[in-house]
């Protein structure tokens, strides 16, 4: 299969400066890239993708573009020897008129360069393969499953080489302490290649839904611990509800709204195994009764004149 002109793939003349090609590179890279293009034809978009990192990787190399300018595509494979080489190692009498023609340059700069330079051109690798296309997934996952670490089954409409689409199914293992747009990253996963390059990579980005209960911040999950004024005043114990089941919190005698409770390393699992868990806070919040006895107001300031309790309100 031909390849194409790499100052046709830039949209340039052979005459353009190395900051045009910079300046024409940026813009093609930026429009074709799978993180920013937005047309409705993604194998396409990452074949155009790869020509203009060919072409780009040729042009700004001042001596790979001095060798394309005169022999074309030829000058710059690494199978067989070029034309040009082979002009270096059997002389002018051996050299082919058709090769010459084929190979795009020019009769007078061969002879330039090989014969009154008097050395021989330095042979290049050629271009790695390019790889597939990255492919972005979002999936949502609950908030439990996904601070303790859970299994995704997700489903991909994948496209070969070939052109044709087939559907794939991964069951994904995500782990403990995924957070709201986080990204998970599954190595060969993505776009097969448009050539004998590696595949791209699938990214997972993560919505969390909401608990009726918990909110985090960081490793540290936070939980509201409604409680009585005779609670908060005496003191008590109570179950509240953990990542992992219940657990009984002393409340100590005094406590007030707003007040925070600690449960150690009841929060996110550690990431790692050397690492450590977050906390669980506990806020608590003194619910007032919405209707009073005439028994229980009389009580409330009975209690009032006993303890001689009164609030600071503004210190």
């Amino acid at each position: 299969m031909s390849q194409r002109d790499y100052y046709e793939v830039l949209g340039l003349s052979r005459s353009a400066t190395a900051q045009q090609i910079k300046r024409t590179y940026r813009q093609l890279a930026k429009k074709f890239h799978p993180d920013h293009y937005k047309g409705k034809d993604p194998a396409e978009a990452a074949t155009k993708f790869n020509e203009v990192q060919q072409a780009y990787s040729v042009l700004s190399d001042p001596e790979k573009r001095k060798l394309y300018d005169q022999f074309g595509h030829s000058g710059l494979e690494g199978g067989g020897p070029s034309v040009a080489q082979r002009v270096w190692r059997t002389g002018p009498a051996d050299f082919n008129v058709r090769d010459f023609a084929d190979s795009g340059g020019g009769f007078e700069s061969i002879f330039e360069q090989f014969f009154r330079q008097g050395r021989r051109p330095r042979r290049r690798p050629s271009p790695r393969p390019a790889r597939g296309q990255d492919v972005v997934k979002k999936i949502t996952l609950p908030f439990l499953k996904a601070a303790l670490g859970t299994s995704s089954v997700v489903k991909l409409r994948s496209q070969g080489r070939s052109g044709s689409t087939k559907m794939q199914t991964l069951e994904v293992k995500i782990p403990p302490g995924v957070d709201d747009g986080s990204r998970i990253r599954i190595r060969g996963k993505g776009g097969a290649s448009p050539g004998p390059g590696p595949p791209g990579d699938l990214y997972l980005e993560v919505t969390l839904e909401s608990h009726p209960h918990f909110w985090r911040q960081g490793r540290d999950i936070y939980v509201e611990l409604p409680i009585t004024f005779a609670e908060a005043a005496l003191g008590t114990s109570v179950d509240v509800p953990t990542l992992e089941g219940t657990t009984s919190l002393k409340v100590p005698p005094g406590v007030s709204s707003g007040q925070k409770l600690r449960l150690r390393e009841k929060g996110i699992p550690a990431a790692k195994p050397s690492g450590r868990a977050g906390h669980q806070y506990v806020l608590i919040k003194i619910v007032s009764p919405p209707k009073l006895t005439p028994k229980a107001k009389q009580a409330l300031k009975d209690f009032q004149q006993a303890c001689d309790y009164k609030v600071d309100r503004f210190k």
